[in-house]
């Protein structure tokens, strides 16, 4: 059944898509997105012979130069709700805070609000879809990986926290062994969406990913993350692939980005339609 919940999911990016999807394809990834809200909405990409060393991260963010800039996000700049000092494109130092920080401590660094967007007490990241260190093979895919294409209003504690662990999880497998990963998002409350004006993007409520590891013998591993602060251990938000498919069609993402996810009661797997 894990081969047909595959190759279902797949062929998801590869049909054609309808109500403003449309089908990015980078060097090493793929993105499912909405030209309409501005977001992707699910991502897929492979990962084998991993390791930590490769090109340098880029500093900054980018606007995809192939893509209208009407469908993309208004800005590269960290998500911020109050005013800033500068106009000035802000980017995080890795030399002070890693990217292999230890998932232990979640807490934000004191950067200041230039880097991190402040609402109702709430810190927001500029979160990576598809991590920058898992395109760090070649200089153009880990570029890519920093187009805003790839990039949503993320809690900070969650990106730097159990959403990072789940990146270390990736690459802990992808060192000796084929691994596959997909990813989405749901959105079903406007009461966080505080960077349309910024931004012109709306916040997710959920993140979700599946990472397929291995060939023939394959297992898999997913979880179902809220994008809120203060969450438990990962293990908590561990979920089966069937369950997070009931979790999307329950919180109704569908309506919000143009998709619709459709459980097959006969199968333990994802089956995908657009509508």
């Amino acid at each position: 059944m894990l081969i047909a919940f595959f190759l279902r999911y797949l062929s998801y990016f590869l049909e054609p898509m309808k109500k403003g999807n449309i089908i990015l394809k980078y060097t090493n990834f793929t993105l499912n997105y909405n030209v309409q809200d501005h977001a992707a909405v699910n991502w897929h990409y492979r990962l084998s012979n991993y390791t930590k060393k490769g090109v340098p991260r880029p500093k900054e963010f980018y606007l995809d130069p192939k893509l209208d800039l009407e469908f993309q996000q208004k800005s590269t700049k960290s998500y911020h709700c109050g005013t800033t000092n500068s106009s000035k494109l802000f980017y995080y130092n890795y030399n002070t805070f890693s990217e292999r920080q230890s998932t232990q401590n979640t807490q934000s660094p004191n950067f200041g609000s230039n880097y991190f967007g402040n609402c109702n007490g709430d810190l927001y990241d500029r979160g990576h879809l598809v991590p920058s260190t898992h395109m760090n093979k070649n200089v153009g895919s880990r570029h890519e990986s920093h187009y805003m294409t790839n990039i949503l209003p993320q809690i900070s504690t969650l990106n730097r926290g159990i959403w990072l662990e789940t990146e270390q999880i990736t690459g802990h497998f992808a060192k000796n062994n084929s691994v596959e990963v997909f990813g989405g998002v749901i959105f079903n409350d406007t009461g966080n969406d505080h960077f349309l004006e910024s931004h012109g993007v709306k916040t997710p409520e959920y993140f979700y990913k599946i990472i397929k590891i291995g060939g023939n013998d394959s297992f898999t591993l997913s979880w179902f993350i809220p994008n809120k602060p203060n969450l438990k251990d990962l293990s908590y938000y561990e979920l089966s692939v069937k369950d997070i498919n009931r979790e999307v069609e329950y919180n109704k993402g569908e309506k919000d980005i143009n998709r619709e996810v459709e459980y097959n009661k006969g199968e333990k797997d994802i089956n995908c339609e657009v509508k």
